[in-house]
């Protein structure tokens, strides 16, 4: 304690406080107050988290266009491969056991027969008496006649035809239908689904007109590539 005077010569009395505590004292003496420091609540409550962003979407994954199938069986015709060929057998027939091809002599057929194998990747042959034939089979003579059948007759015939050939369509676009109005009758709607293309060029045409219309056919591509002859 000490007697202190001021300005006016009065007197003060002050008292003395004790020293400080050290500096490490005061870093290190837990009896100190200390500044409670914000819990992780209050940290939350103060300063809220961003909201978490939202994921990002994943990239598209790139789509291969589907591949049209492939044409069933084996080409056996110089043409597109996505064309099949229908040809009526017609006129005479040989008497024995023959290829299906050869088994038909009449120049119409033959000349079918080219032109089919020119122009389509696949052939096949209307037979009266078998349905469809593959052109290299072997096939027996029957006397069934495709225009002596009734109605239901033809009916039945193409009922047969459209069982056969339905395995036979897989990876077709084109059909060249090579058949006379009484083969195609039933069996033109048919071949028309799944919105394949039929085109019927002899339609309307005499059989002397065919054969001379497939004559000049076969002689324009001889003439442009050389090609003509099955």
């Amino acid at each position: 304690m000490c007697d202190l005077y001021n300005r006016w010569g009065v007197r003060a009395t002050c008292v003395r406080l004790t020293d400080p505590p050290p500096v490490h004292r005061i870093l290190h003496n837990d009896s100190l107050p200390r500044a409670s420091s914000p819990s992780a609540k209050d940290a939350h409550d103060a300063h809220p988290p961003a909201p978490a962003a939202a994921p990002a979407p994943a990239p598209a994954l790139a789509t291969a266009p589907a591949a049209a199938p492939a044409p069933v069986g084996p080409p056996n015709g110089r043409g597109d491969p996505r064309t099949l060929a229908l040809v009526s057998c017609t006129g005479p027939a040989l008497s024995h056991p023959s290829r299906a091809r050869d088994h038909f002599t009449s120049p119409l057929f033959r000349e079918l027969c080219t032109y089919a194998n020119r122009e389509a990747g696949r052939w096949l042959l209307l037979s009266a008496g078998h349905g469809v034939v593959e052109p290299d089979a072997v096939i027996t003579p029957v006397t069934s006649v495709i225009g002596r059948k009734d109605t239901a007759a033809r009916r039945t015939w193409t009922a047969l035809v459209i069982e056969q050939l339905a395995p036979r369509l897989t990876g077709v676009e084109r059909i060249l239908l090579l058949a006379n109005a009484r083969s195609r009758e039933y069996l033109l709607d048919y071949l028309q689904l799944e919105g394949r293309t039929v085109l019927v060029p002899l339609e309307g045409l005499s059989l002397g007109q065919q054969l001379q219309w497939l004559r000049r056919q076969r002689d324009r591509s001889r003439a442009v590539d050389g090609t003509g002859d099955r």
